[in-house]
């Protein structure tokens, strides 16, 4: 799946990026554009160089399979979907945590655009010092580029803020099907926005358990 409908017609994630870097922010309508922050004028951004950070959740898992489960049949789905629609996006670095599901997530489109998947590992104590951590690599050593970095339902919002976008609840256990962008010129955010990709159910039952282990629950 990789245009987007809801605007003016449709539009490629590569496309998007080309005109929040120009504008800002875009304007998608008001189910798709979450927020938007510091927003400077048109005239002063195409002479700065825009970081572009796109965070995801890792995609649907298998419950009740241990500590680390793997992605289940629509996970895999979801991350071919990703990467189908990043492939035009200039991903320039791609971040995971050290858990299997989410570098299965971005492996799609990690295989797809010839880039590593780096791994940065994170532990039930350090949610906000890896947040914060992460940011300033990325600042550091990606600015100007576009990075792809997944996380997890309780670490995403954490991510979101280390990069200076606005704070937002833990995501849904469900929620697996949304794309965060913020746009960085140079190190102030100047647009936020929150992008819906769904991807059908597969026909067969999602493998699934009642209850999970301590330590996969602590990163859903």
């Amino acid at each position: 799946m990789k245009l987007f409908t809801g605007f003016t017609g449709v539009l490629s994630f590569g496309c998007m990026l080309g005109i929040a870097g120009m504008v800002g922010v875009v304007g998608i309508g008001p189910a798709w554009v979450l927020a938007e922050v510091n927003a400077q004028p048109h005239a002063q951004l195409p002479m700065q160089i825009a970081t572009q950070v796109i965070i995801v959740r890792h995609a649907e898992k298998i419950s009740g399979d241990g500590d680390d489960p793997e992605l289940t049949v629509l996970g895999q789905r979801r991350a071919a979907a990703l990467a189908d629609i990043l492939s035009d996006a200039g991903v320039g670095a791609i971040f995971s945590t050290q858990f299997t599901r989410n570098v299965q997530t971005v492996t799609p489109i990690a295989d797809k655009v010839g880039l590593p998947v780096n791994i940065r590992p994170i532990s039930s104590v350090s949610v906000g010092d890896h947040a914060r951590a992460l940011a300033a690599e990325v600042r550091d050593l990606h600015g100007g580029e576009t990075v792809l970095i997944v996380g997890h339902s309780n670490t995403v919002d954490d991510l979101i803020v280390a990069f200076g976008g606005p704070k937002l609840d833990d995501l849904e256990h469900d929620d697996y099907d949304n794309i965060y962008l913020l746009m960085i010129v140079p190190n102030k955010v100047t647009g936020f926005i929150q992008v819906a990709y769904p991807v059908l159910a597969e026909e067969r039952p999602v493998p699934s358990a009642s209850t999970e282990s301590q330590s996969n629950a602590m990163f859903p």
